[in-house]
């Protein structure tokens, strides 16, 4: 491994990818910027804290786009204090392009590295190190983002992201950060990240995304079940009081035995994750982002809301485990994998609780996503089937008080 400047190291090889719960912890690395043709190697031990893949074998591959994207990544990461790997599984050198990248994102003039200085058996790299200027902050516009500073016209500092991806974002209250994860046309994974909402935001607007879904309620109740005409298309007794302050969607779920918390009428009874997911919403209209109808499908890109309780019944057929559970975990990742996502498989993690794991208080879970990623994940699945195969979702609701979408062209009436 190369040290390039504080917070940034290189390498290259298969045989750190192999070894990596070892060097993760000997490092406290957990960010990686890693480049592998084809698909990305797997990086054997605890899952990156952040990751980005890209699809690209030499610098003469790179796209402007992909640089950008590469440089604002870097940027990211030590903005957040987070030391960052610079990695290709072709070799060290085909990595210099993206720390390049970097330095012109933060407006630190790019000069030649001086000649590499070997001491003993490592090869050590200097190139100039960037100065003070930290990467730019974003604010939502009117039609996306504008730069609030930085070196450059705002036309330079347009982040970019590659095209059609899919993004899934697990809103949070209070000081908790915001999960995210981002897929691309054949379900691979290209982002899982966490930030707070501007970081969220900035990732999204910068992208040409296809859809958006958000693990939230997108409206508060707007009492249609009090509305007789309603309650009778729905079987329910016309004076009746049960399930009045419920929203459309969220009932349609409850009944078929979904379980799932309501949402308020007034923002001030809401809880903090719904007022959260309020928020993300009405940033994601103000960007561009119409809310997703099925029988109307307007113009791409979407914003979708969707459930991720729910959204694991719709693809198994039945409820889930508990979500906190080991089996829970080992269920929701087995079905991610089972739908195709470029994932790791759970059941060898399985395999490897073994006897003398277990007598030796040793659980190799590394590869296994905790439920926040999980719910993730399953969010931007579910924006990929509605903008990619639209007979694979289907919705609940009315439109009027917002619809969930499902991950199931057929949902069944009841869930066992």
């Amino acid at each position: 491994m190369t040290w390039v400047q504080d917070g940034i190291y290189a390498a290259g090889g298969d045989h750190l990818p192999s070894r990596w719960s070892e060097f993760s912890d000997q490092t406290g690395i957990r960010a990686v910027l890693h480049l592998c043709p084809g698909r990305p190697a797997v990086f054997r031990g605890p899952v990156p804290e952040t990751f980005l893949w890209l699809a690209i074998e030499d610098e003469a591959q790179a796209e402007p786009d992909d640089r950008l994207l590469a440089g604002r990544f870097i940027a990211s990461c030590l903005g957040r204090g987070l030391p960052v790997l610079l990695h290709s599984s072709l070799g060290r050198h085909r990595i210099r392009w993206a720390y390049v990248a970097y330095e012109i994102c933060t407006g630190t003039r790019v000069r030649s590295a001086r000649p590499p200085v070997v001491r003993g058996s490592v090869r050590i790299t200097r190139m100039k190190r960037p100065g003070k200027s930290s990467p730019s902050r974003w604010r939502p516009g009117k039609i996306g983002w504008s730069p609030l500073t930085g070196a450059g016209p705002p036309e330079e500092n347009r982040m970019l992201y590659p095209k059609g991806i899919f993004v899934g974002i697990n809103p949070a209250s209070g000081r908790r950060p915001v999960r995210y994860a981002a897929l691309d046309n054949e379900l691979r994974v290209i982002a899982l990240d966490q930030g707070d909402l501007e970081q969220v935001l900035a990732f999204v607007a910068g992208a040409e995304t296809s859809a958006v879904a958000v693990n939230a309620p997108q409206s508060l109740s707007k009492g249609l079940l009090q509305k007789s005409e309603i309650r009778l298309q729905y079987n329910l007794p016309a004076g009746g009081s049960r399930w009045r302050d419920w929203r459309v969607c969220e009932f349609e779920l409850r009944r078929r035995n979904i379980r799932l918390h309501s949402s308020p009428s007034r923002n001030k009874t809401a809880p903090a994750w719904v007022q959260a997911g309020l928020r993300v919403y009405r940033r994601l209209g103000e960007m561009g982002y119409e809310p997703l109808i099925s029988d109307q499908r307007r113009e791409l890109p979407w914003r979708i809301e969707t459930q991720p309780h729910a959204a694991y019944t719709a693809l198994l057929g039945h409820r889930p485990f508990f979500r906190g559970s080991l089996e829970g975990g080992l269920q929701r990742q087995l079905v991610l994998y089972v739908e195709g996502l470029d994932i790791a498989n759970p059941m060898h993690a399985l395999e490897e609780i073994t006897r003398h794991h277990l007598l030796n208080g040793e659980l190799p879970m590394d590869t296994l996503y905790d439920p926040e990623n999980l719910d993730a994940l399953v969010a931007a699945y579910t924006a990929y089937l509605t903008a990619a195969k639209p007979e694979r979702s289907a919705q609940v609701g009315m439109p009027s008080e917002g619809l969930i979408t499902l991950p199931s062209g057929e949902l069944k009436t009841y869930y066992a």
